[in-house]
């Protein structure tokens, strides 16, 4: 898989998720539910829901990623398991992302994309997909 590069954004780190992380990705996954932006949830989440979320993704196979600026989370990428159970659909994995509204077009989701796709061949990822919605 060839690797694809954002535009040159040096303030912006991406890192594994972890636990701690629940809170701002639960605040930016919120921020998109009202117009469908991004995901195709209809109702806002809460912590709960994110926590089993977040267990599901096991970090080694299908991790979760966050973008930060300033030490501060404003985007992040899951790669999740696609229609668990198919076999032939083992090495396909669904990519989500949100970025933080006060980050839009700064090249957020751009860098949490390409860093997620450029780690597939690591994980064992060949296919990563996504599902692109339209604002309500």
């Amino acid at each position: 898989m060839k690797n694809i590069h954002p535009p040159h954004i040096p303030e912006i780190h991406i890192r594994k998720a972890d636990i701690f992380d629940l809170p701002d990705i639960m605040a930016i996954y919120n921020q998109a539910v009202p117009d469908y932006r991004s995901i195709t949830n209809t109702k806002p989440v809460n912590i709960e829901d994110r926590t089993a979320w977040f267990t599901e993704h096991n970090p080694n196979k299908h991790p979760v990623f966050v973008a930060e600026v300033n030490n501060q989370v404003v985007g992040l990428c899951s790669l999740s398991v696609y229609r668990p159970g198919r076999k032939a659909l083992r090495c396909t994995a669904e990519l989500s992302y949100c970025a933080d509204i006060s980050h839009y077009l700064q090249g957020v989701g751009s860098a949490v994309v390409c860093h997620a796709i450029n780690a597939c061949p690591t994980l064992g990822i060949e296919n990563p997909i996504t599902v692109r919605t339209l604002s309500s």
